[in-house]
């Protein structure tokens, strides 16, 4: 078994001329959106072999990147291909967190990797609209972004990302300009959430369906939310449940991942909970919810959540948004939360039975070929 680090260490030597772009690649490229690129973007277009010394520490807030981005800069596989055209933008007004960085490969194509959601708050507020709202800022951007690079660049295009990112990919395959899209080669969504069913049954989502490749962990939460029509790829995991989402603790051999050939009870509740509460709770509902919550949390300006965990101060101002609710604003809030309690209870159902049904088929088989 092996991480990202490891894969890279093993097949860093074979070009991609040699050994074709894959899934664990994909993973890679989403995973370096998540580095800030802003003291190397004005050198730009830059070989990943110099961008790790420009990026300065800061842009790089998790050692597991650092490490990848480090590799990435020495490995023959990636090297030499380069970095352009990154963007970063952050604003509350509109709530809107979108970044995202395009890679020209050695292998004469181009990949657009969408960056995930980072730790703020408005970033966060963001994922939760995506419950409601279709598109969401970064939706939108992230077409606008695409239609703007590939009309730049004469190569087939491959688009990815990991959690939100990989919705974006998604998003922005389907509904860039059309003679794009048709150079799209490939669109990676590593747990990233789905759709309503409004936009998967929109012309241009159907276009680009059989383009996607959808890999989860095991016990997938993000990646199983929302709706989502197109076949996926099981991930083993060295983790459990949330932690899951990480992609260093996705298990990787052989240059490929991993898989598992079904979803793990968590992930199978989340997907028949997540149903149960878009039946249950209007749009109206969500909107109230996601505005009512976000406007507690932000009683104190925070910037990032770490500033509500560190901070004891914004902490108790958030606590005290809490107590000033109106009395019919809390019995909202409280009659929001017992419905989601109680779909993942029936998300929970949904999962045994799933199994149960497994398991009675298993017996059928055997007992039909014992019968023979």
């Amino acid at each position: 078994m092996a991480d990202l680090h490891a894969y890279m260490e093993q097949t860093g030597c074979d070009t991609l001329l040699k050994n074709p772009f894959g899934g664990v690649d994909s993973l890679i490229f989403a995973q370096l959106a998540y580095i800030e690129y802003d003291s190397a973007a004005r050198r730009m277009p830059c070989a990943l072999s110099e961008l790790d010394q420009q990026v300065d520490d800061f842009g790089i807030r998790e050692d597991d990147n650092r490490l990848l981005l480090r590799l990435a800069a020495t490995m023959p596989r990636f090297k030499d291909s380069r970095a352009l055209w990154y963007a970063d933008e952050l604003s509350e007004s509109e709530t809107k967190q979108f970044a995202a960085v395009t890679f020209l490969l050695p292998d004469g194509t181009a990949y657009i990797s969408f960056r995930g959601t980072d730790s703020t708050i408005v970033g966060w507020k963001e994922d939760f609209m995506l419950a409601f709202t279709t598109p969401v800022p970064a939706q939108a951007r992230s077409v606008e972004y695409l239609n703007r690079v590939a009309a730049r660049i004469n190569a087939p295009l491959r688009v990815g990302g990991h959690s939100k990112g990989g919705n974006l990919a998604v998003y922005a395959a389907a509904f860039c300009d059309e003679d794009i899209q048709r150079r799209i080669i490939g669109v990676y969504s590593h747990d990233g959430p789905g759709f309503d069913e409004d936009t998967l049954a929109l012309k241009g989502y159907r276009a680009i369906k059989d383009r996607v490749q959808r890999f989860i962990p095991v016990s997938s939460m993000v990646g199983m939310m929302m709706e989502q029509d197109t076949a996926f790829t099981v991930v083993d995991s060295t983790s459990v449940g949330l932690m899951q989402h990480n992609p260093y603790t996705w298990r990787i051999q052989n240059g490929e991942f991993v898989t598992r050939d079904r979803l793990g009870f968590a992930g199978l509740m989340i997907s028949g909970g997540q149903k149960e509460w878009f039946r249950r709770m209007s749009e109206e509902k969500r909107r109230y919810m996601t505005d009512t919550l976000f406007d507690i949390l932000s009683a104190a300006n925070p910037r990032t959540l770490q500033d509500l965990t560190r901070d004891k101060g914004a902490l108790l101002k958030s606590a005290a948004a809490l107590v000033k609710l109106s009395p019919e604003d809390r019995k909202q809030m409280w009659e929001i939360a017992k419905t989601f309690l109680y779909c993942l209870y029936q998300g929970s159902g949904y999962a045994l039975k799933t199994r149960l049904d497994e398991v009675s088929k298993k017996a059928d088989e055997l007992i039909g070929r014992k019968g023979e």
